[in-house]
């Protein structure tokens, strides 16, 4: 077991599932497509990745081949719409498992590159917190070092409990409530998501 643990929040591909606001302006067959290349090109940056991959599904996918030839070990997201419970109950389980790092990203950002993750891991050495804010004031990327948090328990039900998610000042609710716990995160670029047909303009390589 490595010392890092990469956890990867991945809805099923299933038609009308995915995508479902991309999917208002061009259609859920056409939503389900970019999904499906929004998930390939995540596989593409955990390739030579210095970390375990655990994919965390919000169900159990018809395929699992997908990520062939990576090693990686598949979960489930417990059960609940509430996305912070999601992630912090993914979180803890891993770092039950003795992780000395845990970083946590999404699907839906393509201009994700493999030195992104590369840098996430490699600040966890010297930094508490590592985060990739997005353009649309969320956040694409958290990363915790276990190890060197006094109240672990206390800080990830600081950032994910009882949060209200998908609005502009997502980040910025992050990073106060790093602040109470007097924790300065390593900030990694800002980097663009894919949610809607604005966003696809801008990645238009991923359309279907």
């Amino acid at each position: 077991m490595k010392e890092t643990a990469l956890i990867v929040f991945a809805k099923s591909p299933v038609l009308g599932k995915v995508k479902t606001r991309l999917a208002q302006d061009i259609g859920p067959l056409a939503a389900l497509s970019v999904y499906l290349n929004l998930l390939k090109h995540t596989k593409s940056c955990l390739l030579n990745l210095l970390a375990d991959i655990h994919i965390f599904y919000d169900q159990t996918p018809s395929d699992l081949t997908f990520w062939d030839p990576l090693a990686i070990k598949t979960d489930l997201q417990t059960p609940t719409p509430d996305l912070g419970l999601r992630m912090h109950d993914a979180i803890v389980k891993l770092a039950a498992l003795s992780y000395k790092n845990i970083i946590l990203i999404g699907t839906d950002c393509p201009a994700l590159e493999p030195f992104h993750l590369q840098n996430a891991a490699a600040a966890l050495h010297k930094n508490s917190v590592v985060v990739g804010p997005a353009l649309d004031g969320g956040y694409y990327l958290i990363g915790l070092n276990i190890s060197t948090i006094s109240n672990p328990k206390a800080l990830l039900n600081k950032l994910f409990i009882d949060k209200t998610w998908s609005h502009p000042q997502v980040f910025q609710e992050l990073l106060l409530a790093l602040k109470y716990f007097e924790i300065e995160p390593m900030l990694l670029p800002t980097l663009s998501d894919l949610d809607n047909l604005s966003d696809l303009e801008n990645f238009k390589y991923l359309g279907p």
